[in-house]
């Protein structure tokens, strides 16, 4: 365990360490933000009290603001670190290591997370709730969020795992990490809420673990899920994390074999 933990250690202060990549990403999500509260600002002009697809406008500011911040949280540069590994030759350190590859890995990017946490979500919140029209929880409400909020991170790191494991076959990395960009920013929530999307494609949105990494916090803070909801929310997320740790374990094995095929 005590191995686990320093690499939790090093997660953070890698980061702390190039941090000016960091600020940068803040000031990326916080105009990012920016033209999505005046993008719904249009959107919602006159609908003050009204509901759209079960959210008042607040709710709708709410939702999305927290979807930036869940992202800026859970983001994590495990796919670009694992590829670059596998590029450069250093992945074969992690065919030594005395530490469960897959588990150090995930230690390390909760590093990186809590330093995102810390120098990201943090100031961004602090800095633009007094401008946003922000509907509050209770703190009743708190330890489901909590819960599902540290699942959606642990989810994402696996996610991110298995996209950096594919380098392997693609040696080129881009479309991945575009395809895999793509699939969270609409399939979770965070560009909009799933209930906007049509139908088929929030039903679709829903059942797929990408649901879990915004939208799944987001409604447990806002109270939209009932008790019976929240506990088939963190079921699912649940058996998505145990379907994750196995394919990653699966790709884990077969990427090593051709890894070393390759001479490494």
């Amino acid at each position: 365990m005590s191995g686990y933990l320093r690499l939790v250690s090093i997660g953070y202060r890698r980061r702390l360490a190039y941090r000016g990549g960091v600020f940068s990403l803040i000031w990326l999500y916080a105009l990012t933000f920016g033209v999505m509260i005046c993008f719904w600002r249009f959107i919602g002009a006159g609908t003050e009290g009204e509901t759209m697809r079960g959210f008042t406008y607040p709710e709708t500011i709410t939702y999305l603001f927290l979807a930036v911040l869940i992202r800026n949280f859970v983001n994590s540069d495990l796919d670009i670190r694992l590829a670059t590994k596998i590029s450069s030759g250093a992945f074969a350190g992690d065919l030594i290591l005395p530490l469960n590859p897959i588990l150090g890995n995930v230690a390390e990017s909760i590093g990186t997370s809590l330093y995102m946490f810390t120098w990201g979500s943090l100031p961004i919140g602090a800095a633009l709730m007094p401008f946003v029209p922000l509907v509050g929880t209770t703190l009743a409400r708190l330890p489901a969020f909590a819960g599902t909020l540290v699942m959606a991170a642990a989810m994402n790191i696996y996610i991110n795992y298995i996209a950096g494991l594919m380098s392997v076959w693609t040696r080129r990395i881009a479309g991945v990490l575009a395809l895999k960009a793509c699939l969270t920013l609409v399939l979770s929530g965070t560009l909009v809420p799933i209930a906007f999307l049509p139908d088929w494609a929030a039903s679709l949105a829903r059942w797929s673990p990408f649901a879990s990494l915004t939208h799944v916090p987001v409604l447990s803070y806002l109270g939209k899920l009932s008790a019976g909801d929240l506990t088939a929310a963190l079921a699912v997320q649940l058996a998505w994390m145990l379907v994750l740790h196995v394919l990653a374990a699966g790709l884990w094995s077969k990427a090593r074999k051709r890894y070393a095929a390759y001479g490494g």
